[in-house]
Parts: C-alpha cells; structure tokens; sequence
C-alpha cells in the first residue's frame, strides 16, 4: 500500500521589528507594513548577500513603476552599437518596454513568407 503524507506549509509573519532572517527561499509577510519578503539564505547556499529581500507588489509603493526601469545600453558585441539617445543610452519605464509591438519587418523581412 502506498505511504500518502500531506504536509501542511505555514510561512512567518508578524511586525517589521519582529521580522527575523529568513531561511533560503523561506516567505515573511509584514502585516503592520503589508509587505512580503523572501529569505536570501546564506553565503555558502549562494545567496548575492545576507538579509531579506522584498518582494514587489501592488502596496510596496506609491511609485512602484518608478522603480522598475528598462534601460538599453545598445549592442556590446562585434558589430557597432545601437545609439538610441543622444548620450547612447535610452531610459523607459518595464510598462513601456512590455507594450513594445515588434515585427519582423523592422529586421529587414519581407513578410511574404519566404526564407531568404
């Protein structure tokens, strides 16, 4: 007979002040702030630093799009770079660089459905 085992998984919560080092991948939820974190884990496991980093969401900021910004820095490879602003960098916001329509017309293709 097979071995069935449900485990129940419960994530921290409390206050800011309260709020203690995560483990790796372990969820924290601010309830006097209504801000989510997630545990960096440590050195060893991989982790960039110790700490918790927030997780992003609709009541992190007022701001939130002014946050996240897409910045091109042109092509670095062989070829010569794309210069898209007078000082070659081109500054937009994740909202606008997701509402990009791209065409493969705008690569030099014909659209008639051939290959060459």
């Amino acid at each position: 007979m097979p071995v069935v085992q449900i485990s129940r998984i419960q994530h921290r919560r409390g206050k800011a002040t309260d709020l203690p080092q995560l483990a790796a991948g372990e969820l924290g939820w601010v309830i006097d702030e209504q801000k989510l974190y997630i545990g960096n884990g440590t050195m060893s496991d991989g982790a960039p630093g110790v700490g918790n980093t927030q997780i992003l969401t609709s009541g992190s900021s007022s701001s939130l799009s002014s946050l996240i910004s897409f910045v091109y820095k042109g092509y670095l490879g062989a070829s010569t770079p794309i210069v898209t602003g007078a000082a070659g960098d081109f500054s937009r916001t994740l909202q606008e660089r997701l509402d990009d329509y791209v065409s493969v017309k705008s690569f030099g293709a014909k659209g008639d459905g051939s290959t060459a």
